[in-house]
């Protein structure tokens, strides 16, 4: 009688600190949880601004106070600079392990339909506003392999037929004033090896000879940026490069490796702009736009 006794606190014991070590581990496992997803949102917005010549910007928001899951908000700013026409949701789901995956969600429903093509909350989407290829072209690109018939709506992408400096970029965004508003810069952050085919280079690249576009927003998110330069220069310069980098932080990395493959800190004078995107002015004839910027050899319109 006294063994039993003596066994059922034991085993109260023994189940209490079983109990104690399960919500130890489990808390462990979702501070790692909570740690990667953070640092990959964190690198994903930045991804995003550097990203998005079609005007598009992401939000993110918690989603569930239970379980590691998100919400991410598309915004689209086609065809205004401070007010959006809608947005795309995505969401994701993190496993005790830190592993993330995206699907995207059903607006009405919030059900999952995952999708390899659309999991993954891209800021890219191949057809623009005007129903055509959002296409730049690298500087020396032969028109003669090229359709530059200019969109009929919608923004104007603007390519150079010659890279120029930041400020000599500056000096052209005030130019355009008069046909409107510069939205984004176009960014040279290609090494020689990656045109050696004279690829065309595009928002969401998905076929062989396509490669992605990066640049400095001019607006994001519906606001004006002041210092666009160095929002750009900041992200390329602080992403994790040590063992914490996520493939996100990796990506970032090499982007700037291809502006400059030094160890040394991107300054402004390291920035070669090889195009632009342009939100016309709605009062003002588009064909006029096209005819007195595209069609006087300075530059190539889509």
């Amino acid at each position: 009688m006294q063994n039993k006794k003596r066994i059922i606190p034991l085993i109260c014991i023994i189940v209490f600190l079983i109990a104690s070590c399960l919500i130890v581990f489990s808390s462990a496992q979702r501070s790692v949880q909570t740690k990667k997803i953070d640092a990959m949102n964190s690198s994903l917005l930045n991804y995003f601004y550097i990203s998005c010549p079609n005007g598009n910007a992401l939000r993110i928001e918690k989603h569930s106070k239970f379980n590691v899951s998100y919400r991410y908000y598309l915004d689209k700013y086609h065809f205004d600079l401070y007010a959006d026409d809608g947005h795309s949701i995505y969401g994701s789901d993190t496993d005790i392990k830190g592993n993330t995956i995206f699907y995207h969600a059903e607006i009405l429903s919030g059900s999952k339909e995952v999708n390899h093509e659309t999991d993954f909350p891209k800021c890219v989407i191949k057809i623009n506003d005007a129903l055509s290829d959002q296409l730049f072209f690298y500087p020396g690109y032969s028109e003669s392999d090229i359709d530059t018939k200019p969109s009929t709506s919608g923004k104007l992408y603007v390519s150079f037929r010659e890279a120029i400096s930041y400020e000599k970029a500056l000096e052209v965004v005030e130019n355009m004033t008069s046909y409107g508003t510069v939205t984004w810069l176009w960014v040279d952050t290609y090494r020689k090896t990656d045109m050696s085919n004279a690829p065309i280079t595009l928002q969401n690249p998905l076929n062989g000879g396509e490669l992605p576009v990066y640049g400095i927003p001019l607006y994001y998110n519906g606001q004006d940026i002041n210092a666009p330069s160095d929002a750009f220069l900041n992200i390329l310069n602080n992403a994790p490069s040590d063992d914490n980098a996520n493939d996100i932080d990796r990506m970032i990395n090499d982007i700037k490796s291809g502006i400059n493959d030094s160890e040394t800190t991107l300054t402004e004078k390291d920035l070669r702009i090889i195009g632009l995107v342009l939100l016309p002015t709605k009062d003002i004839d588009r064909t006029q736009i096209i005819e007195e910027i595209c069609n006087k050899g300075k530059y190539i319109c889509r």
